[in-house]
């Protein structure tokens, strides 16, 4: 909750506080990696999933949450071997973030991007929640598209509206629907900016 909330200074001092009692611990160790992200100090959770990754490879939390930090530091060759990992490890009922990361490549126009388009689409329609789609739809710059959905996600009441502050909704975040969207899920302008 202090990291989803922007207080990151007290997310990463709780942590630190578990991580002290159980130094082994993968959960642990990747919300760790997970608040590092959210904090912005991209260097630390890179780290930090190295290091909880090095005890468990196959352990998909810290998988997912790695690709996020390489994702947003366009690292999308080192983001896409932890997804596909993850991938592998639950099998092809469980791959909302490959079809997100999908979307979020390094960006083009022309027709070659109409078979990863279409790719991308065809994952997430398999999702089928709005907010997973609307990452996907931010992911191709379809902004107004993204937007409408985030907004069907609220009233369905989806359970990952409390991460509209997570790095991948940036590209969104200056629009006046999405700040409305903020204030609508009970953020205050103080962890808006975040």
């Amino acid at each position: 909750m202090l990291s989803n909330t922007g207080r990151h200074d007290e997310a990463l001092a709780v942590i630190q506080q578990a991580l002290a009692v159980d130094p082994l611990s993968l959960i642990v160790g990747a919300m760790r990696g997970q608040f590092l992200y959210h904090a912005g100090r991209d260097s630390a959770s890179v780290e930090q999933f190295k290091a909880t990754l090095g005890m468990e490879p196959r352990f998909w939390v810290g998988q997912i949450c790695a690709a996020k930090t390489y994702e947003k530091l366009g690292m999308y060759s080192e983001a896409s071997q932890p997804a596909t990992r993850r991938w592998s490890i639950l099998g092809a009922t469980r791959k909302p973030y490959h079809s997100r990361l999908c979307a979020r490549g390094p960006q083009g126009t022309g027709p070659k991007q109409k078979p990863r388009f279409v790719r991308c689409w065809n994952e997430a329609a398999a999702l089928r929640t709005s907010y997973n789609v609307a990452l996907v739809f931010a992911g191709l710059g379809e902004t107004e598209r993204a937007l409408q959905l985030l907004q069907q996600a609220f009233e369905e009441r989806d359970v990952h509206m409390p991460f509209l502050l997570d790095h991948k909704w940036d590209r969104l975040r200056s629009k006046a629907q999405f700040q409305e969207l903020l204030s609508r899920v009970g953020f205050t302008r103080s962890t808006q900016s975040v």
